[in-house]
């Protein structure tokens, strides 16, 4: 549970979430607002304690990473030979995911090009 929290987090973060410090109005503790979801906790998985991260668990939380994703690749030069490999291979493995409509190795393979794409 504690890695799916942390995996929410890093995928909200990549997709614009924003915490308080980052706004202009006041956001409760372990609450994020997401352009595409307004705002959500973030510290939890469980039903029952509002409105929660899920893209572990939805394709439609999980889809706009990937287009997201989709429009980073696009936007790097055929030129840049390296980090387009290694942005290619990890295209892959998320598309390969997707074709078998596994939402458990999409959401993983997401995290994996996220996790490289904010280290590089």
């Amino acid at each position: 549970m504690e890695n799916t929290l942390k995996n929410n987090k890093t995928i909200a973060i990549f997709m614009g979430g924003k915490f308080d410090k980052d706004t202009s109005f006041k956001i409760s503790e372990n609450f994020i607002w997401l352009p595409y979801h307004n705002l959500c906790r973030y510290d939890t998985i469980d039903y029952g304690k509002g409105k929660i991260l899920k893209y572990h668990k939805s394709w439609d939380w999980l889809m706009p990473v990937y287009r997201k994703i989709k429009d980073i690749l696009n936007s790097y030069s055929k030129d840049d030979k390296h980090t387009r490999t290694n942005f290619d291979l990890l295209e892959v493995d998320i598309n390969m995911a997707i074709c078998e409509v596994n939402l458990y190795k999409t959401y993983n393979s997401i995290v994996k090009f996220i996790e490289y794409y904010n280290k590089n």
